[in-house]
């Protein structure tokens, strides 16, 4: 068959008989991808462009470019993309629902989450979204909703820069409507074929609406971020990702938010999952001085992978 991709720990293969398959590291001897030119990102801080080509030896394969060639063992692999793909092939994703119903207070709760990505050569284009609404006495409250859409460029082996754009809801805060503008710049402190941890900054403007009417103008802020993702193939497929992100007021002098989400994935079966989502948000000066300044929750949801 095709290789299609070797990312988290399995490499994704369009076979001839038994259509697209996913093959974990740990269960590779070696293989080949010679028609194609990958991108191929590696544990000891290295970038390698070619085709890939077997290995006599037990759990590497080769790299083959203008020549020469370089065998790496498979579990150093931390990613391999091929560009020259179709707009479908580089894309990929997941979204998962969740509903709960408690019929003595006659309320229901509807959960989703949804995260697609574009990857190419040297940079990455992604969109995330979630929300999470209340049904009752036959009317629907949108209590909490997110999107993101954010690009990423790659340079060389640690450092990113980009722009993101967000809206945020959250009646809990009495935010009604935000929209954030951020640009910034990441560095990943890890990369291995299992783990990544990176941290980014930049500058953020938001635009604020509360439940009151209040609009205080564009509000300029300081972001700190961390991203951690855990991968866990064998038995069981688990998957741990956390972001974190602290904004200190730079229009607003002493005002401090926070937005947190640590997400925890068992896929029970092949591209179907279940998942645990705690998310956490904060604001010291809100816009309503009478609303909570912190919010928190768990999302379960079942999810299918795109």
């Amino acid at each position: 068959g095709e290789v299609l991709s070797v990312t988290e720990g399995r490499l994704q293969l369009d076979s001839d008989d038994a259509g697209v398959v996913k093959i974990k590291y740990y269960k590779i001897v070696t293989f080949s991808a010679s028609r194609h030119f990958y991108r191929i990102r590696i544990v000891d801080s290295q970038i390698l462009y070619g085709r890939i080509l077997t290995s006599e030896k037990e759990g590497f394969v080769k790299v083959e470019n203008l020549g020469q060639s370089i065998e790496i063992p498979i579990e150093s692999i931390i990613r391999i993309e091929r560009y020259d793909n179709t707009f479908k092939d580089r894309m990929s994703g997941d979204a998962s629902v969740g509903y709960d119903y408690t019929r003595s207070s006659n309320v229901g709760r509807i959960s989703f989450d949804v995260g697609l990505k574009y990857q190419a050569q040297k940079y990455e284009v992604t969109m995330q979204g979630n929300a999470q609404w209340t049904q009752q006495d036959g009317s629907l409250s949108r209590d909490i909703e997110n999107a993101t859409f954010g690009y990423s460029r790659y340079i060389g082996y640690r450092w990113t820069y980009g722009a993101q754009f967000r809206y945020q809801r959250n009646l809990e805060l009495s935010i009604k409507r935000r929209y954030q503008e951020t640009i910034g710049v990441g560095y990943y402190l890890v990369q291995k074929n299992n783990m990544q941890f990176a941290l980014s900054t930049g500058v953020s403007v938001n635009q604020e609406l509360s439940t009151e009417g209040l609009a205080p103008g564009s509000l300029w802020e300081l972001p700190l971020a961390s991203t951690f993702d855990l991968y866990e193939f064998r038995n069981p497929n688990l998957q741990l990702s956390t972001i974190q992100t602290v904004y200190f007021g730079l229009t607003q002098q002493g005002r401090i938010r926070s937005d947190g989400s640590i997400k925890f994935t068992w896929e029970i079966i092949s591209d179907v999952k279940t998942s645990i989502n705690f998310y956490t948000n904060f604001d010291n000066q809100p816009p309503d001085d009478n609303s909570s300044n912190a919010d928190y929750g768990i999302v379960l949801s079942l999810g299918y992978k795109i």
